[in-house]
């Protein structure tokens, strides 16, 4: 695996959409009142079968996911989208018959880029809103559509997408393995003569540190969180900060299963105060969409 879970190009661009400053690379690589605590999704959730299809081993022998079979019964006015395994090789117009997908309900008025008319995808691409997740279509965004720079009503782009290379790493989870690839590849020295590493006091994190560039107007900044026993991290942040604005990336995996991994991007840097309020509302956001048993118990 590279040093993060791989966005989609729709993501990248939303990332350096937010921000004023020179766009820099990403390196670290989502009506009927439904479950949880939203009333956004026009996708009532109805009774299925499940259909155990394998049981999960490590990524060398081959993982097989446990999952529902890929017909769906849920309200056609909530398109349904098959994400695959984005650590597959197979082309999505050629899916082998073993490859058993994660089924996810995701109204229109949420989908974003690429996932507006995806059937079939290793990414889903949601566009939201932070604290009332509500869709782009909502009267009160009405002002805050894609030209809108800023904290515009507190607009989040989700990335969610299913990952088995996580069962080859020592991570058990996306945030720390992304917190172990920032600290192992920008804050270990010896640093390039140009390249200066320091702490930087966390915003309702447990650590993180800033990287500037000589004569670059742009720096870098990485913050973790602590899981609650302390064995790992549980959440990381990437950000790009210049003089004008500072964005950030927020990456976790969801409590049902830690290989369906979410960012969240275009967040900017005054909301990571309530970065775990924001992980915990994400999280039953997200998860009240899959159709997976175990992100419904």
């Amino acid at each position: 695996m590279s040093s993060g879970l791989p966005l989609k190009a729709d993501a990248v661009r939303h990332n350096r959409q937010v921000s004023k400053g020179p766009e820099t690379e990403v390196r670290t690589r989502r009506d009927v009142q439904r479950l949880f605590t939203f009333n956004v999704l026009t996708c009532p959730m109805t009774p299925r079968r499940t259909v155990v299809i394998g049981t999960g081993v490590t990524i060398v022998a081959g993982f097989v996911l446990a999952g529902y079979n890929a017909a769906s019964t849920h309200d056609a006015r909530c398109g349904v989208i098959e994400l695959y395994d984005s650590a597959d090789r197979y082309p999505l117009s050629s899916i082998p018959p073993d490859a058993h997908p994660i089924i996810f309900h995701l109204s229109e008025a949420f989908r974003y880029g690429s996932s507006k008319s995806a059937e079939k995808t290793r990414g889903v691409l949601i566009l939201t809103y932070y604290p009332s997740f509500s869709s782009p279509t909502a009267p009160e965004n009405a002002a805050y559509g894609l030209n809108c720079i800023g904290l515009c009503n507190g607009r989040i782009l989700l990335h969610v997408e299913y990952n088995s290379n996580l069962l080859s790493t020592s991570s058990p989870n996306t945030g720390d393995f992304v917190a172990h690839a920032q600290l192992r590849w920008k804050r270990t020295p010896p640093y390039p003569p140009n390249v200066t590493v320091r702490d930087t006091p966390p915003s309702g994190f447990d650590g993180g540190f800033q990287r500037s560039y000589a004569g670059v107007e742009t720096s870098e900044i990485v913050l973790f969180r602590n899981d609650p026993d302390g064995s790992h991290y549980d959440l990381a942040a990437t950000c790009h900060a210049n003089a004008q604005k500072t964005s950030c990336i927020l990456h976790f995996s969801l409590k049902c299963d830690p290989k369906l991994s979410v960012t969240v991007n275009g967040l900017d840097s005054s909301y990571l105060v309530h970065s775990s309020d924001i992980v915990t509302r994400v999280n039953e956001f997200v998860s009240s969409m899959v159709d997976y048993p175990a992100c419904k118990s």
